[in-house]
Formats: structure tokens, sequence, C-alpha cells
């Protein structure tokens, strides 16, 4: 035999507002229990709540989509904060609208300092902006010499090997 339940949904500022007669009560699982249960024993019950399983799936994948785009900018910042060790201006300067587009990504990954990027050749650098941006960027030329002019203003880190001390 399978027993009915009944759900009940109590607004938390009834409770909040009958705890004030407690005064001495610690914040506890267990204290918020008896609260609730007193108020309860003094006040009406408030008309038991239908469950709608209707939308349940709906708020479950628009919550998951929320936490999703919650964790994938946290991981942008904290990609950005390591950037700055690499290329210290690029942030700030903004050579492409997006930085994390496919062009200036491949800018990130690709060259290995801001050394290697003031040494190229700036028709170099503009074919690689040519090449990596699918040909869709309107002045790769003027890009390139933003970036090396970026590159050449960037706080270089000592050219030594710290993994091992980590």
């Amino acid at each position: 035999m399978i027993a009915q339940v009944e759900i009940y949904q109590i607004n938390p500022k009834l409770i909040r507002n009958f705890k004030k007669a407690y005064p001495d009560l610690p914040k506890t699982d267990d204290v918020d229990a008896f609260i609730i249960a007193d108020r309860l024993r003094f006040g009406r019950l408030p008309v038991p709540s239908n469950s709608d399983y209707t939308y349940q799936s709906l708020q479950r994948l628009t919550r998951c989509r929320f936490h999703l785009k919650e964790d994938i900018a946290r991981e942008k910042s904290r990609f950005l904060d390591t950037l700055f060790f690499k290329f210290s201006n690029y942030k700030q300067a903004a050579p492409f609208s997006n930085i994390f587009g496919k062009t200036s990504s491949a800018v990130i990954t690709e060259f290995y300092s801001t050394d290697q990027i003031a040494s190229i050749s700036l028709e170099e650098l503009a074919s690689f902006l040519v090449e990596k941006g699918k040909n869709h960027l309107s002045q790769p030329l003027s890009i390139a010499e933003e970036l090396k002019k970026i590159a050449n203003l960037s706080y270089r880190l000592p050219d030594r090997n710290y993994s091992a001390s980590i």
C-alpha cells in the first residue's frame, strides 16, 4: 500500500519572522526543523501544492545551461589571467574583435612567445592571419602591424625554466 504524500510550500519569510520569537537559538538544521514544526503547530497549514512535472525537464535543462555558461565564463577569465603572463598587452589592446575567435586563438597558441611575433616579418604574419582567418579579415596587414607593436610593448618573462621549482 502506497502512502499518499502531500507537499506544502511555506513562505520562508513566515519562518524567519516566527524565529524572531526565539532569539537565543542558534542557526542549525535541527533548530530550523524545530522552528518550522513549531510554526506549523501554531499556524494554519497552507494549501497543498500540486506538483506539475510538465516543465521539470525544461527547468533542469535551463539550470544546466546556466551552470555551463557560468563555468565557461570562469574558465575564460582564468585563461585571460594566464594569457597575461605570455602576452601582457593582448587583452587591453584587443587586436581582434573576439579574443577567443579562431584567428586570435591561433596567434595565442601557435606562437610560443611574443618574441616570435616581434621577429617574424610583417608579410609572413599577415599571410598567417589570412590563412587562419580563412581570408575573412578586412585588413590583415594592419592587424599584423598592431600585433607586432603589441608584442614589442608586451612585458616579457625572463627566459628561464620555472617548471623545476614548481
